[in-house]
């Protein structure tokens, strides 16, 4: 993976996304479902506008670019809680 694309929501939009990148321990196969021996690293975070100058009618694109050292078998995201708005009060 070279670069992960996210496109968000009009307003249903997480607050902070992290990045994090999975591998198997070494020798390991792959399971057939799950992923209970992956080793997750972090790779960062990015955030999100709150998309109200445009009144909620515009969709963000964010591309993270993941640095060439990480190598992996599987690609976490992890969403933090959404910006409230008049569309998505909880």
């Amino acid at each position: 993976v070279q670069q992960v694309q996210l496109l968000s929501h009009q307003y249903k939009i997480a607050s902070r996304v992290e990045l994090f990148i999975g591998r198997l321990p070494q020798g390991a196969a792959m399971p057939p479902s799950g992923a209970p021996n992956v080793v997750f690293e972090r790779l960062g975070h990015f955030s999100l506008d709150v998309n109200e100058r445009s009144n909620w009618q515009a969709r963000e694109l964010k591309t993270v670019y993941v640095p060439q050292a990480s190598e992996g078998h599987f690609l976490k995201l992890l969403l933090h809680k959404c910006h409230v708005n008049e569309h998505n009060l909880y």
